[in-house]
């Protein structure tokens, strides 16, 4: 037995609203085959004989079968379209699925009434005689296969007579051989009508279409609207754009130069003084005082700054050098007023050019903006008029070749018809009677461990743990199946876990209650008791009804100061009332529980006694009694939702009368080691394996 850490005693409020997907995690995926067949083993037995029995009767009554087969031979067809003149291609897909549609229409209804219709005289006696119910016996016997690996299937018929199965499948092959004629040749005859019909179709577009064309041929005078040249406007304005285009370009280069020189004096000076630089005079003037100069420094060369000659000079050399100054700056001057001139005549010239080209292309696009429907409808007519034209083609084509080929299509015939039996199938009356006892053991199982999951009442421990999230405190068995020794060493289990609450948690307070109605408790409280004096602990036993009898002798003994007491505590929104008994009750029990070690308070099943809600408030611990077998998941789900509202302090189980072939296999071994190893003596032990009050 496992602990759970938590003490009873903590007051931790319990986690409220858990749903039922919490406590019951789904089915309960272990099948406990064995247990389901010792709890269901009338359930199983009666299951397995029906199947058993009816198995070994079928087989028994199963009379000899004979088979008949005629062979039908399908040639595989090319695929092609229905306006494709070739012979096409062979599709080994298309002729698989062909083959599969074909085994079902030899099951069609009306393909087994014209057989039936066929059938000899003698053999059609052997069938009802209303068609329909004779349809329906030969499709019973009827099945169809292919044969693997050639392009054929076949129609075999099962019937209990011999003489009558091979003239049944003959007449279901014949059958279906003349209706896929039939069906092939109405399908042309519908081609035909329907590709007539297309061809007039396509003739009457195809003449709307050119009336239109017409139209439109003399609206913008192109005798040809379908021809390279039926646009008489796309090369004058392609040869237009052209133009603006490079006139654009041109007056934007023009405009970029004014815009680099205007209001610019040192990028104008710059242009000018490097358009200067090409002046014949300018070059010569400056060679000549460049010359003078020369000559100058020649005289210079090796006087000192005081004399006169040196004198002289210096100031003739900074007189040459204003001079080339001065002109520079004026021809520098003269040369940029030319250039602006000249870049803003450019500019004006290309802007005019540029005006004139956009106002042609303007009015041409215009006229051809006003014609462009006319032309992109002229466009359309033409590629119109040559698909209708190639589609027409194709139709009349196919219908050529409809005309030449009237046979229909449906290459099948009967390669091998089928003859008489000469011996049955293959009996399977040993089959059936060989596999009736283990499938009807294997129903039988699987009966017993469905009856079992849908059952709805706990039984073992497990059971509880799946619901309460913790094990039982302890599983008792049945009284009548095990002897008083077995059955007090269990009860035993139970005091011993009782003990180790009050060693660890200082449980002493124990309400004894069932989880449903009709589950005696008494008899297990004494039990317990009478373990606990002899382990020497000090115990009461008292009802729910005794426990909370100190309100009703407060109330008779001290009516007046209760009434008094009761008047002061209006304002108090009866607060104080109701806090009162509650001190009372209390009082009560802790001067019980000074007298004992333990005070077990037995208590009407706890969804059924506002009593038992009352104290299960004031108690340590809260011991559901479960009785497998009666108890159900419902009821102890109630339970359960019932003390996490209470909020009780602490929550056990305790699992009774637990029938050995409804106990798992843990409690039944448990069970005989315990009638093979009787107990020497008995001592309380302080493990934590013994506990197993579960908090809520």
């Amino acid at each position: 037995m496992s602990m759970v850490p938590d003490s009873p005693l903590t007051g931790t409020p319990p986690a409220l609203g858990a749903t039922q997907s919490q406590q019951e995690q789904g089915l309960d995926l272990n099948l406990d085959v064995a247990r389901s067949l010792r709890m269901r083993r009338w359930w199983a037995i009666g299951v397995g004989l029906v199947v058993l029995l009816g198995l070994a009767g079928f087989g028994v009554t199963r009379k000899p079968m004979y088979e008949a087969t005629s062979v039908i031979y399908v040639q595989p067809l090319s695929a092609h379209s229905a306006t494709d003149a070739t012979s096409g291609f062979y599709d080994a897909g298309r002729y698989d699925l062909y083959i599969q549609q074909q085994l079902l229409t030899v099951q069609r209804p009306d393909i087994l009434a014209h057989a039936v219709d066929a059938l000899p005289a003698q053999v059609r006696s052997m069938l009802s005689p209303n068609a329909d119910v004779a349809a329906a016996q030969l499709a019973g016997g009827l099945k169809a296969e292919r044969v693997v690996g050639a392009y054929e299937f076949t129609i075999s018929a099962d019937r209990a007579d011999a003489a009558s199965a091979a003239p049944i499948a003959n007449a279901i092959a014949e059958a279906y051989l003349q209706s896929g004629q039939q069906d092939d040749l109405a399908l042309l005859h519908q081609q035909m009508d329907s590709l007539t019909q297309e061809r007039q179709r396509i003739q009457d577009e195809l003449d709307k279409d050119r009336a239109q064309q017409a139209q439109l041929s003399d609206a913008l005078g192109v005798a040809d609207t379908a021809s390279e040249n039926g646009n008489p406007f796309d090369v004058g304005l392609a040869d237009l754009r052209a133009q603006v285009a490079d006139a654009r370009n041109a007056h934007s280069v023009a405009e970029a130069q004014l815009a680099s020189v205007n209001g610019k004096p040192t990028q104008l000076d710059s242009a000018a003084d490097t358009a200067a630089r090409g002046d014949v005079e300018l070059s010569a003037l400056r060679s000549n005082l460049g010359n003078r100069r020369a000559t100058l420094l020649a005289e210079m060369n090796g006087l000192t700054p005081q004399n006169p000659l040196y004198k002289k000079d210096q100031a003739e050399l900074d007189q040459l050098s204003q001079s080339i100054n001065d002109v520079s700056k004026e021809v520098t001057h003269k040369t940029g007023q030319t250039l602006k001139a000249q870049l803003t005549l450019e500019a004006s010239r290309t802007g005019d050019v540029q005006a004139r080209l956009e106002a042609e292309l303007a009015r041409r696009t215009a006229t051809a903006t006003a014609d462009t429907p006319k032309l992109q409808q002229a466009q359309d007519l033409a590629a119109s008029i040559r698909a209708l034209q190639a589609r027409y083609t194709d139709v009349d084509n196919a219908i050529h070749s409809q005309v030449l080929n009237q046979s229909a299509t449906f290459a099948a015939h009967m390669s091998i018809p089928a003859e008489p039996p000469t011996a049955p199938m293959a009996s399977k009356k040993l089959l059936f009677l060989a596999l009736a006892a283990p499938v009807g053991l294997i129903f039988a199982v699987i009966a017993a461990v469905i009856r079992q999951k849908l059952d709805s009442r706990i039984y073992i421990g497990h059971d509880v743990d799946r619901i309460l999230e913790f094990p039982p405190m302890a599983v008792t068995p049945h009284s009548d199946e095990v002897s008083p020794r077995v059955k007090e060493e269990f009860l035993f289990r139970l005091v011993a876990g009782l003990d180790q609450a009050h060693r660890v948690s200082g449980a002493n307070t124990i309400v004894f209650t069932a989880a449903s109605q009709d589950t005696p408790i008494e008899e297990m409280v004494a039990s317990i008791t009478s373990e606990l004096e002899t382990l020497g602990y000090r115990t009461m036993t008292l009802s729910a009804a005794e426990t909370l009898s100190p309100v009703e002798s407060t109330r008779r003994d001290t009516s007046s100061d209760w009434q008094h007491k009761a008047e002061m505590t209006v304002s108090g929104k009866g607060t104080a009332l109701r806090l009162k008994r509650e001190s009372l009750i209390d009082e009560h029990l802790e001067r019980l529980k000074e007298k004992v070690d333990f005070l077990f308070i037995k208590a009407q099943p706890l969804r059924s006694s506002a009593e038992t809600e009352f104290v299960a408030r004031l108690a340590d611990v809260t011991l559901l009694v479960v009785e497998s077998g009666t108890t159900t998941r419902k009821e102890l789900r109630n339970c359960l939702a019932l003390a996490r509202r209470l909020r009780t302090r602490g929550l056990a189980a305790v699992v009774s009368e637990l029938k050995l072939r409804n106990a798992d296999n843990e409690f039944i071994e448990s069970v005989r080691i315990a009638e093979r190893h009787p107990s020497p003596g008995r001592a309380v032990q302080s493990s934590d394996e013994l506990l197993t009050i579960g908090r809520i």
